[in-house]
């Protein structure tokens, strides 16, 4: 059954399937066709370099607000650039066009996860940086993670 307003002009809408058709005085007017939403289905299984890179990412938003706080300007503003910048490569590379446009994506990623490491070893070494070594085991995990997805993806071109 159709769920069409009636028109101010008068017109009579009839559907049959996709089919919509407004007739006036018995004859058909206009003809539409009506678009089905699309169901995506989404995947049961979780996409661990997707949950981890933007577990991350939280978590660099939140220590560059202690950099912040603690007037560290330069490293704090390199560091959330470079940790945020790990998940936005990894989520624009599920979209990518081809498999050589994943890999570059992702080695863009593993790019970022190196100078992130780089930022967080100069807080780890600087006496007056506030240090946090979870986040360098997140970013090295983050780094071994992207090595075998890119390796693995070489492997099956």
């Amino acid at each position: 059954m159709c769920k069409c307003a009636p028109t101010s002009s008068g017109a009579i809408c009839k559907c049959v399937g996709r089919k919509i058709v407004l007739y006036k005085r018995g004859f058909p007017l206009v003809i539409f066709y009506r678009i089905e939403r699309l169901q995506v289905k989404m995947s049961n299984r979780k996409n661990l370099i997707v949950d981890k890179s933007l577990a991350f990412a939280t978590d660099i938003i939140r220590f560059c607000d202690l950099l912040s706080r603690s007037h560290k300007y330069a490293v704090a503003n390199q560091l959330l650039r470079s940790g945020t910048a790990i998940g936005a490569n990894v989520f624009e590379a599920q979209d990518a066009e081809s498999r050589a446009d994943f890999i570059h994506k992702m080695k863009i990623a593993a790019k970022e996860t190196s100078e992130s490491i780089y930022w967080l070893l100069i807080c780890e070494r600087s006496e007056t940086y506030p240090e946090n070594s979870s986040l360098k085991e997140q970013a090295l995990e983050l780094k071994r993670l992207l090595s075998r997805i890119i390796l693995s993806a070489r492997q099956s071109v």
